[in-house]
């Protein structure tokens, strides 16, 4: 006998509420000679795989790990994880309250603010930034002080910031892709005829 449907529903809140974000972890050095290096050492690898020279590679490569388990011991973890809408909207907000918005008498457009998007970025990054961790395993849990974000941001080497920037645009972005991909393969699975009876299993009449 099949169930009756349950006439109160789901609880909707509850399923937003549970919403659950991406989040990434993402290496981060501070010493940027090594990193330079590390960098090098790829660089040539993949020369050497285009122009098949595979013992040149293998050479640059034992290079490049001996390399890598030295950085071992100097290489900070940045975990960092998509945002909702409205801790955007928040941080938008702020960076408005700080520095209202001037509009250009001409055109009407919002003037661009150097100092404005500084200031965003430090916030975006410390809404997206979860735990900063050293080589020791030692973990500072985010939100970071607002301070500690402005200093690395001007100071932190800069090969290390780009890869942590590059990852929460990724995160941000990502997810709607992802979610398209998955729309998009519902909707072809449900528009695909059943598999349950297809032309060739269909019984021929006896003569």
């Amino acid at each position: 006998m099949t169930e009756a449907a349950d006439p109160i529903g789901f609880d909707l809140v509850a399923a937003i509420n549970g919403t659950t974000y991406p989040e990434e972890e993402v290496l981060f050095l501070f010493d940027e000679r090594a990193a330079n290096t590390l960098a090098a050492l790829s660089a040539e690898m993949n020369k050497n795989l285009v122009l098949e020279r595979k013992e040149a590679y293998e050479d640059v490569e034992r290079l490049y790990e001996q390399t890598l388990e030295a950085v071992k011991s100097i290489l900070f973890k940045v975990t960092v994880r998509s945002v909702p809408r409205e801790v955007t909207k928040a941080v938008i907000a702020e960076a408005d309250a700080k520095y209202p918005k001037k509009f250009n008498a001409l055109t009407g457009a919002e003037e661009f603010n150097e100092e404005k998007e500084e200031f965003f970025n430090v916030l975006n990054w410390r809404a997206h930034i979860v735990k900063f961790e050293d080589p020791t395993g030692k973990v500072l849990e985010g939100p970071l002080p607002k301070e500690h974000i402005e200093l690395l941001l001007n100071k932190g080497p800069k090969a290390s910031l780009k890869a942590v920037g590059a990852k929460i645009v990724e995160l941000d972005s990502g997810a709607a892709a992802g979610y398209e991909a998955a729309v998009r393969n519902v909707e072809d699975f449900l528009a695909s005829p059943s598999q349950e009876a297809t032309p060739g299993d269909t019984p021929q009449q006896s003569e």
